[in-house]
């Protein structure tokens, strides 16, 4: 390959070029676009097979354990071989999939021109060439045409939002792909459970920190089996935790699974106990910044399992009754507006400045101090929250 590098520099009003030709091979490799990608196989499930398989079990003995956890496994203990049974895991070899404007026209058409180009080098005549030459300017405009089709129908102003977004995603437009997380794991697993633990809070806060006694205490509501089913509208994450269901499956074997799933919910609520598979989770980090260097530039995304889901939903449903509970009792600071009804930052915001101007018509002198916590969520001692919520 010839490479030419050129040098300018002005000097007296003139400017000098001075060129160095330099020769040597460059070997470039292409891509290797090809990978394998593991899936569950729904297109092959037979529904009638599965429901057989559910129906010969006994799903109320999950009733008659004690403990949450042991009515948990025995739930995941008896649809997890079902689910792999049923719906097996494969994997697939995806090749270069840089063309997703081929078409069969585009194939016919290459086929032809390669044909005209065969016979022009068979014969090296004026007419076969002009034949070839006009072929292949057809089969051009046609790849072209094809590749102008393709990017008016994935970007379609009129498409949904959500698959506009992914379209948008494969082209790469306005996509920042994460970089690759060269950090040893173990380093960011002990970082992101120790981010929580720096924070030292004063001890007479802790102590202070005692119990009230209240006159109504408070517990969660129970929930029926059609709360459960209108949970499960409600959950539109597809991701799979540690316990490998499937949120996909669960909606096809719910009608089996309702009542004992309804029945450990209920039983969580009632014991104030959070099974330890819900525990669990797959954790992603993700690079808050595109230099990513250290532990702390990442963050973590926590994958949950589809069940633990469920319960979050229905906890969250129940949000009236939490916060009318906690207003009536006086929880909550007066002046607290975050996660109540009825306010928001706009009533700080006409507090504060209602504030500002009482203290401008007494004389005083007003000053405002704006803190902004760095990782406030990460940063909650764990000790101080659990005293919190005794209350």
């Amino acid at each position: 390959m010839l490479i030419c590098i050129t040098f300018r520099s002005k000097g007296a009003g003139l400017q000098i070029n001075t060129f160095f030709v330099l020769f040597g091979d460059v070997v470039m490799n292409r891509p290797d676009l090809s990978a394998t990608y593991a899936y569950r196989d729904f297109k092959s499930l037979n529904v009638n097979s599965l429901y057989s398989a559910m129906g010969s079990i006994n799903w109320n003995k999950g009733w008659f354990f004690s403990t949450i956890d042991n009515k948990l496994n025995f739930l995941n203990r008896n649809l997890s071989p079902l689910f792999n049974m049923h719906v097996p895991l494969r994997s697939v070899n995806v090749l270069n999939s840089s063309c997703p404007w081929y078409n069969s026209k585009v194939r016919a058409a290459i086929r032809k021109r390669n044909k005209y180009y065969a016979t022009w080098r068979k014969n090296l005549t004026d007419t076969s060439w002009r034949r070839y030459k006009a072929i292949r300017n057809k089969t051009t405009a046609i790849i072209r045409q094809a590749k102008r089709w393709y990017s008016y129908t994935k970007l379609d102003p009129s498409l949904p939002i959500r698959e506009l977004w992914r379209n948008l995603k494969k082209f790469k437009i306005h996509c920042q792909e994460s970089p690759e997380c060269d950090i040893d794991l173990d380093e960011l697993n002990d970082y992101f459970i120790s981010v929580g633990t720096k924070t030292n809070c004063s001890p007479i806060l802790k102590e202070s920190s005692s119990c009230a006694t209240l006159e109504e205490q408070f517990q969660f509501l129970t929930v029926s089996e059609l709360d459960v089913l209108k949970a499960l509208s409600k959950i539109k994450s597809n991701a799979v935790g540690d316990d490998n269901i499937s949120l996909k499956l669960v909606r096809i074997v719910m009608q089996y699974i309702i009542g004992p799933l309804t029945h450990i919910i209920n039983h969580c609520l009632t014991s104030s106990c959070f099974p330890a598979v819900w525990k669990k989770a797959i954790v992603f980090p993700v690079a808050n910044k595109t230099n990513a260097i250290y532990a702390g530039d990442y963050r973590p995304i926590s994958i949950l399992s589809t069940f633990s889901k469920f319960c979050e939903n229905l906890m969250a449903t129940h949000h009236s009754f939490h916060v009318s509970f906690v207003q009536n009792n006086c929880l909550l600071s007066p002046l607290q507006s975050g996660f109540k009804q009825s306010q928001s930052c706009s009533t700080v915001m006409v507090k504060i400045l209602d504030d500002i101007r009482i203290s401008f018509d007494n004389g005083d002198l007003t000053l405002l101090c704006l803190l902004d916590f760095s990782k406030a969520f990460d940063s909650v001692d764990h000790k101080l929250l659990c005293l919190k919520l005794k209350y």
